[in-house]
């Protein structure tokens, strides 16, 4: 991927996230999930 391609990627997408923003409860899941994968991983090492 050329770094045209990439700025052009990374420009969809923060568009689709303007124009469409993701919901609370979505927001907090992922957070609280990403929080204990977290956690796993801190313990596994």
């Amino acid at each position: 991927m050329s770094m045209l391609e990439y700025i052009q990627r990374t420009r969809h997408l923060i568009s689709c996230i303007t124009t469409h923003p993701v919901d609370m409860a979505t927001q907090v899941h992922v957070f609280v999930s990403d929080m204990s994968a977290g956690y796993q991983r801190f313990y596994l090492t």
